[in-house]
This record gives structure tokens, sequence and C-alpha cells, in this order.
């Protein structure tokens, strides 16, 4: 058999390593970007001197670690991501109406600190891998599911209270939110028992307290979804948004829908029915208790 012409020196060069880092995705203010959802982008703040002057707040150096920069975008999204547009506006006309509510829900824990057009500073957290729904009439994907007409009333009384209907979803956009049993979010090791029942009455004050707020400027508030954080305190606090793209909400006199679902049933524009929910927010009753704001960084 003939040799093989084999170069020894060939034959035992190194391969060249690649240690290039991949290049880190930041935002306007040189903060890099920790999650980048549907609508909206969640990055680190570099320092409160990088951003505009209406979204400082006094901080240590120390509770700077603790939190982040979220930005509403315009975009929405509807199936999933299925139908998508960018609607000019809407990003900002959100982040108002969830500052007026995480404002008003001052003595919930929540991530909320400063506010300002397309942007919010928060608190910075864990982010929990579940999503709470809650329902006060069996209307939408609810009824499809259970085959109810006619959208009555799911609500209950507890010790005189009334509490709506808890429902939990894994948030997970590749299974499409699939419904999940307290029992196996516990197995699973998603959540503890304690925690899952912090997040549990902590949604249950928190719907109520929207219901009775919306309620009070001719909205009915149907049914919703909650997201929640543990910050690094071990804290859990209210996250996300409050906004018309999370929340079913209909005029009391007209049944008119004044949320995501008149994009999901046609791709209509929504911006002109949630400046509606705004300006009646802004009009309405205030409601606001004092300790929110800056505070909150160093829970």
């Amino acid at each position: 058999m003939a040799e093989e012409n084999v170069n020894p020196e060939e034959e035992h060069t190194p391969v060249e390593e690649n240690t290039e880092q991949p290049e880190v995705a930041k935002d306007e203010f040189g903060g890099e970007i920790v999650i980048e959802g549907k609508s909206k982008v969640v990055s680190r703040v570099v320092s409160m001197d990088s951003l505009p002057e209406a979204l400082r707040v006094d901080l240590s150096a120390d509770q700077l670690q603790g939190i982040a920069l979220l930005n509403f975008k315009d975009d929405i999204t509807a199936g999933n991501g299925e139908t998508k547009d960018t609607q000019i506006g809407k990003g900002a006309i959100n982040n108002a109406i969830s500052a007026y509510l995480f404002n008003a829900l001052s003595t919930i824990p929540n991530h909320y600190i400063r506010a300002d057009g397309n942007y919010m500073v928060i608190v910075a957290g864990k982010v929990l891998p579940i999503e709470v729904i809650f329902r006060y009439k069996a209307v939408g994907s609810f009824a499809k599911r259970y085959g109810i007409d006619g959208g009555p009333s799911i609500m209950r009384m507890v010790d005189g209270i009334i509490e709506p209907l808890i429902e939990f979803c894994l948030k997970s956009d590749e299974l499409d939110d699939p419904v999940i049993g307290e029992g196996a979010m516990i197995q699973l090791g998603l959540v503890g028992r304690d925690t899952l029942d912090t997040v549990r009455r902590m949604a249950i004050q928190t719907a109520n307290t929207l219901k009775s707020i919306f309620a009070l400027n001719n909205i009915d508030l149907i049914d919703g979804k909650l997201e929640f954080i543990e910050n690094m305190g071990g804290t859990i606090l209210l996250a996300d948004e409050l906004s018309p793209d999370s929340f079913r909400l209909v005029d009391f006199n007209t049944g008119e829908s004044l949320d995501k679902d008149i994009f999901r049933k046609d791709g209509s524009e929504v911006t002109d029915k949630y400046q509606v929910v705004l300006d009646r927010l802004k009009a309405g009753s205030e409601i606001h208790t004092s300790g929110a704001g800056a505070g909150k960084a160093g829970q």
C-alpha cells in the first residue's frame, strides 16, 4: 500500500478558536437589551445621566443595579404574533395608561418608578414564568374553550368580597401560553407554593382595584392578563404593563370595545380607542396614594 502523503506540521496545527464575543444589542441610551418582546423592550440602565431628564431618579450606586428601562413600542400583535402592525403613538399611550394605573395601585407592590414618552423606569427582577388571567365574565377564549354563550358572570363572593375567576398560563409563546394547573406549576418547579399564593392574592387585589377604577370612568373591565417579577430582594412585584393591550375593556353605555379586540378582529387602528381610555382616566377621579415613585427602587 502506498504511504499517505501527510505533512506532520499540518496534522498538528491547532484549530484557531473564535474568541470574538457576539455583539450585544443596546438601546438608544447605551443600555444592554435583556428582553425584547412583541410590543416592549427591557434594557439595563447604564446611568441616570444617560436618560432624558424626565426619567431621571436620584439613586445610589447600589439602587441603580436594581432598575431597568421599559420601552413601549408602537408595534401591535394578535394571535401570538400572527397579525402585526405598527400604529404610531400606541406605545406612548399605553405607557401613560400604565403609569397612571401603577400609581393608582401604589399600595400593591409593583415595579413602576417613573415614565415619560415611550419609556418607563422600572424595578428590575426575575420574570416569573407564568401569566395570571383574571375573568369577571365568560367571554373570548374561555367561553370558546367551555362552550359558553352569552358572556355570563363568573365572579364569586368570598368573605364579602367579589373575586374574579383566576387562571394561570405558562409564559411561552412557542407553546401558545397554555393554561396550567397549580399542581403542575409546583411539581415542575416553576414557582413555589408561597410565591403562588402571593401572586394569586395580589392578582385578585389588583383586578378588583382596576375594575373599580375603570367603572368610575364608565368602562367595564371584563378580563385581563397580569405578570409578576421577583426583585433582587426576593419581593414579588406586579410588573409588565396595565393597558388595553392586556385588558378587555368595554364602554358601559355603548358596548363599544376599547381594547385590542378591535385589532384582533380585523386589524383596525387602536390608538383612538386607547386615547379614549387615557382621556377618561385623566379626567376621572384622581386615585393616587403617596408612596409611589423613586422609593420603589430600593425594594
